[in-house]
């Protein structure tokens, strides 16, 4: 009796030191272990991120990485609340331009980290520096590259007695196109309202309107007005692409994200305006309508002897850099530099139809989706991306009276008015700032 006790004290004994084990194994942090929080949108897909962030913790079981993902549309408020209270993730994205360089208190300086071995393999890391100045600070780096086409539906065109291998070009052909999908039974453009219409619209209907280089670095510099001539008449012509019948019924009362999209992938509209990579782009297009079925464009040009009309509105994607308060910011960083790796540009690509922003990724890849090697075709003519040189208080102008103009409760002159005065409350839109000497 005594000895079948002896034995049952001896199994608990040694169950108890295995338990303990085990909880020390897979329940505890290692020796040294770090948690690095990251804020994100997960562009890309939450299936690409969960596998770029297990093979990271694989290779480097001392640090876990925790994600936080926020919807488009509600990141800058979550973004906002971390900078005002000087707390929160070690990582955070956004993208370039004044989207960062007016929230670049919520960033560290990282030139002294972007070496040859992180960064050489990357086309371009100029742009994630304030004012596009390698000489000044810079504020993340971009694992994609970025920028606007226009997707449209083939099986569409066809029905509406249009040729899908030769969609418009200029404007007066696109508007006898929109006519003929109307009497079709569908919308030409399938749309929403946003911070889109800064990044998605303006920019395409505005490069018809710039007349050099030079005229755009003075609107980023904030020495062109919103009634001079360029941005004067890129405002007439987007209140005509609603006054011409162009988009959706309802296209002013749905979010772009997700629900204009969402509108072009149900087929209920021959075009969509976009973007190239990280989301609402051909992947998510052509696996919901088939591949074989959608096509990438330039916008039609208004005026196609314009320098820029027929240029591709170009930039790094969403940019990611490391906050200072992270106390762990050289982990940090190596996460960034590990999801933004050449050797992950093809998983990118794959997973996430992602644009790598490095030329060491194989196209073959997606060799099967006629959009995405039409978009190969497009980016080699870029110019710089002039919807990310708004300011913020710009942005909402730009969309909140696009709004308006689309439902007729705005005039032209009014949302002129309206955006100049958003421009004299931009701090960093003044030719004296610091950030552009």
């Amino acid at each position: 009796m005594a000895t079948a006790r002896s034995k049952t004290w001896v199994l608990a004994a040694v169950l108890l030191i295995a338990l303990v084990a085990s909880l020390t194994a897979g329940g505890q942090k290692e020796p040294g272990a770090v948690t690095i929080k990251l804020l994100g949108w997960q562009p890309g897909g939450a299936e690409a991120w969960n596998k770029v962030a297990g093979l990271f913790m694989e290779r480097n079981p001392g640090i876990k990485i925790e994600m936080e993902t926020v919807p488009m549309e509600g990141f800058y408020p979550k973004q906002g609340a971390y900078i005002t209270g000087k707390s929160g993730p070690d990582i955070m994205g956004n993208n370039c331009g004044f989207e960062t360089w007016e929230r670049k208190d919520g960033y560290t300086d990282i030139r002294a980290l972007k070496t040859p071995k992180a960064v050489g393999h990357l086309l371009d890391t100029t742009s994630n520096h304030l004012a596009y100045d390698k000489n000044k600070p810079a504020y993340g780096i971009s694992f994609s590259y970025q920028g606007n086409v226009w997707y449209y539906n083939k099986k569409i065109l066809r029905s509406a007695g249009l040729d899908p291998a030769k969609p418009p070009v200029a404007w007066q052909d696109f508007d006898r196109a929109a006519k003929a999908i109307k009497a079709a039974g569908k919308a030409p453009i399938a749309t929403g309202v946003g911070h889109t219409i800064a990044y998605w619209i303006f920019p395409e209907v505005a490069k018809n309107y710039w007349q050099s280089e030079q005229q755009i670095t003075d609107f980023a510099m904030g020495k062109v007005r919103w009634s001079d001539p360029p941005l004067a008449e890129t405002l007439k012509s987007m209140a005509r692409m609603s006054e011409l019948g162009w988009f959706q019924e309802g296209a002013a009362t749905i979010n772009m994200q997700p629900d204009g999209f969402d509108f072009f992938l149900r087929e209920e509209a021959a075009f969509t305006p976009s973007i190239i990579s990280d989301a609402f782009h051909w992947k998510a297009a052509g696996d919901a309508i088939g591949h074989e079925n959608v096509g990438a464009m330039l916008p039609p040009s208004i005026n196609l002897n314009s320098p820029f009309a027929r240029k591709f509105s170009g930039v790094p994607g969403s940019s990611w850099g490391i906050t200072p308060w992270s106390k762990h910011p050289e982990q940090a960083w190596a996460f960034v530099t590990f999801f933004c790796s050449a050797e992950l540009a093809n998983l990118w690509l794959q997973m996430g139809g992602m644009q790598p922003n490095t030329t060491q990724f194989d196209a073959s890849i997606n060799a099967h989706a006629p959009a995405f090697l039409q978009i190969q075709e497009i980016i080699k003519n870029p110019m710089v991306h002039t919807g990310v040189l708004n300011s913020g208080r710009e942005v909402d102008e730009l969309s909140r009276g696009y709004q308006e103009v689309m439902q007729g409760q705005l005039s032209v002159d009014e949302w002129i008015k309206r955006l100049n005065r958003a421009l004299d409350e931009s701090p960093l839109k003044k030719p004296d700032n610091p950030i552009w000497k």
